[in-house]
């Protein structure tokens, strides 16, 4: 019989194989840049560009999918310079954050950072990706609870036939709800902070407010 494998042989193809996961997964790494105006911590968001693909238009931290052979936080930095038109020694990287996983599992690393206020006045945007740059206080964020969205996710419609087709309608789906949080900057109305970004705002006071007890 072709194909037959003893256990001794699938020991010898699995045993000393470099561990992945079952699901494919791409990797991210952002920057949450901090930049101090007269002694006040603000935070500087990039607004996608609208003619992007993924994600047009809306509120993100600089980063981008790291690539091989690079640790996550090169890429965090190297994705800020590419976006912003700044240097490598224009940012001085403070700290591993928490990471994200987004709804198609993806990993997002994190990194905070500091850019010099007088730093701002070399940023030359890339147009490919970025449309323009915005900067809020921390306090905002301190000061004011996210608006909260809730979301349902579950299977999709368009694949109901395949769901026949192996006998598996009658088994009971379900959904998943899941929290979307939405910060909103009433200088700049028309950029919400939400999502993903929105999460990693959210996470970033929590663990400031536990720690000050704010």
């Amino acid at each position: 019989m072709k194909n037959m494998l003893s256990i001794r042989e699938l020991v010898s193809i699995f045993g000393d194989r470099p561990r992945n996961t079952v699901e494919k997964y791409k990797v991210f790494s952002v920057l949450m840049p901090l930049v101090e105006i007269e002694g006040e911590t603000h935070i500087l968001f990039e607004v996608r560009a609208k003619h992007m693909k993924t994600q047009p238009g809306e509120v993100c931290f600089p980063g981008g999918m790291i690539e091989k052979g690079e640790t996550p936080q090169d890429c965090a930095v190297r994705e800020t310079c590419e976006e912003l038109g700044l240097s490598k020694e224009d940012i001085e990287i403070l700290c591993e954050l928490d990471s994200s996983r987004n709804s198609a599992g993806s990993v997002i690393y994190r990194f905070m950072g500091k850019i010099a206020y007088k730093t701002l006045e070399k940023i030359n945007l890339s147009r490919d990706e970025v449309d323009e740059i915005f900067l809020v206080p921390l306090h905002f964020f301190l000061e004011n609870e996210p608006q909260i969205m809730k979301v349902d996710i579950g299977p999709v419609k368009d694949y109901r036939e395949l769901y026949r087709m192996h006998g598996l309608e009658a088994y009971e789906w379900g959904s998943t709800e899941t929290s979307v949080p939405v910060y909103r900057y009433p200088p700049y109305p028309a950029y919400p902070i939400w999502g993903l970004t929105g999460r990693m705002m959210q996470n970033f006071v929590e663990i400031i407010k536990q720690s000050k007890e704010i």
